[in-house]
């Protein structure tokens, strides 16, 4: 279990065999930042500029004054690496939008900065990583940002090499919610799209050669860090989807499920 948990969190870094790779760090750290209030918005990125370009970090900045389409945006783009949330906003307030993302993304990370400190336990609830006043915000930032960054940069990086006729993508394995035979074809369900693999399932578990990727029953396997919860005799998945487990499986699912969840909270301070 320690050496799964160890390549999710990102404390390995070579290689394992078959169709899977490890890439390493690049590009630009990707950042959202949502307030509704335009002053403050601007205050907020331009901070956040001008610590990024301080420290020689490449970015990419987007920022959204309304909740509707700041979820649009990350659906469409899918994800960034950091998120400032103000609270209270329009229609949805910062709580509900960090739900959201929870639902869509595994341990995204989430900075809440805002004036509403009566909110501070609900945050730690959906796991945000930092609760910033708007009274000390600058004195903090700096700070939130240094601790934040190396645990980016040290998340799972893992991707299955998909290849179809001349077309090479990667896939994260990350982003895998779970597999499921159908015929010849097993198709793995990420969260805006199907990929088919005319395999069988034994052959792509083998070249996924991922722990923690677990039959749960002989036509479907689940990744286990998308596993929201377990409800009489169900997986329900962060997609939302329900998922039966064989009887024979269950004790053995559960117990692997639990031990994921002690772990991610051993390295949280929270459980999903």
């Amino acid at each position: 279990m320690k050496g799964f948990l160890e390549t999710i969190f990102g404390w390995r870094a070579q290689d394992p065999p078959g169709m899977v790779q490890t890439a390493q760090w690049e590009g630009a750290v990707k950042i959202a930042v949502l307030d509704d209030s335009d002053a403050d918005r601007e205050r907020i990125a331009g901070l956040l500029q001008k610590l990024l370009s301080d420290a020689g970090e490449a970015y990419e900045l987007r920022t959204y004054s309304d909740p509707k389409e700041f979820l649009w945006g990350v659906r469409e783009g899918n994800g960034f690496d950091l998120y400032f949330l103000d609270m209270e906003l329009s229609e949805k307030n910062g709580i509900q939008v960090a739900q959201e993302l929870r639902r869509m993304f595994f341990m995204p990370c989430i900075l809440f900065v805002t004036n509403h400190v009566e909110y501070a336990p609900q945050a730690f609830e959906v796991n945000a990583f930092r609760y910033l006043p708007k009274s000390c915000y600058e004195e903090r930032m700096g700070e939130a940002l240094a601790a934040v960054l190396p645990l980016i940069k040290a998340r799972d990086r893992r991707f299955y090499v998909y290849r179809h006729y001349n077309d090479v993508e990667r896939i994260w394995l990350r982003n895998i919610y779970y597999l499921e035979k159908a015929g010849s074809y097993v198709d793995l369900r990420l969260r805006e799209q199907t990929i088919s693999l005319r395999k069988p399932m034994k052959t792509v578990l083998g070249e996924l050669n991922a722990p923690e990727f677990i039959l749960v029953q002989r036509d479907i396997a689940v990744n286990v860090i998308h596993v929201m919860s377990i409800q009489q005799g169900e997986l329900r998945m962060r997609d939302g989807k329900h998922i039966p487990l064989s009887r024979n499986r269950q004790d053995e699912v559960r117990e692997k499920v639990l031990d994921y969840w002690n772990m991610e909270k051993s390295l949280t301070g929270f459980y999903r």
